[in-house]
């Protein structure tokens, strides 16, 4: 009953601020009075129920989920779903899968830039961290959040096999203390994997320590003796 009448009132109330309002409807300008007879119209129809307002189920349901691929039998389309989704957070593989699943996903066509180290290393689509950055940080590739991370695939056989040579190539263009420092990186553990490693020969600098002191004298002492054996030979 209260609410009844506190319903009435407010009715009471709008068509009084109405009528008002239509007593200075005259003098408005033809534009005005045409939307503000409209804005007068609606008040005068506003509800003023509260809740129980249940809304309708969706009309149409699929009796059979959806599939990418289906009809699509593309080239593009199985490499999209053959892609593993690594190195993000559970929400973001959430995400990306989504993608994935509706024909949403949009693979990358060159190496995207990483936002912290600004290098071209990202070859995974949506994401903004390259995978060497992410996990110094500790961090998701797509979200940057430090959230448990999915484990890194391993590489295949191609890709070792081209990480082995491309390393070998790069240790060519190495000078002997450059190589040697390289090599004592390596056995202190500090390039974990081929991943780690290929492409960050620039940045081992060109240390001399007494580790290369030592290595130099004993490439030294060798010649040295080879020189003195073929003085002796002949």
């Amino acid at each position: 009953m209260r609410k009844n009448i506190h319903a009435h009132i407010i009715d009471l109330s709008l068509r009084s601020c109405v009528q008002q309002f239509l007593e200075n409807f005259r003098f408005l300008p033809k534009n005005v009075k045409f939307f503000s007879l409209i804005f007068s119209l609606r008040l005068t129809r506003m509800s003023s129920r509260k809740g129980d307002c249940k809304k309708k189920p969706q009309k149409y349901q699929n009796a059979i989920a959806f599939k990418n691929d289906l009809h699509d039998t593309s080239k593009t389309t199985k490499l999209i779903n053959s892609t593993p989704v690594v190195g993000v957070c559970t929400r973001c593989r959430d995400a990306i899968e989504w993608r994935k699943k509706f024909k949403k996903y949009k693979p990358l066509k060159a190496p995207k830039k990483c936002v912290k180290c600004e290098q071209k290393t990202i070859k995974q689509a949506y994401h903004i961290y390259c995978t060497k950055c992410a996990q110094q940080g500790g961090f998701c590739e797509k979200c940057g959040e430090v959230k448990e991370i999915l484990a890194q695939p391993e590489p295949s056989q191609q890709e070792r096999a081209a990480q082995d040579s491309q390393l070998q190539q790069e240790l060519k263009m190495l000078t002997e203390r450059q190589r040697r420092t390289f090599f004592r990186h390596i056995e202190k553990g500090e390039p974990q994997d081929l991943t780690a490693i290929g492409g960050s020969l620039g940045s081992y600098e060109d240390e001399y320590d007494s580790e290369d002191e030592h290595d130099c004298l004993d490439d030294l002492t060798d010649l040295g003796q080879a020189g003195l054996k073929e003085n002796v030979d002949s």
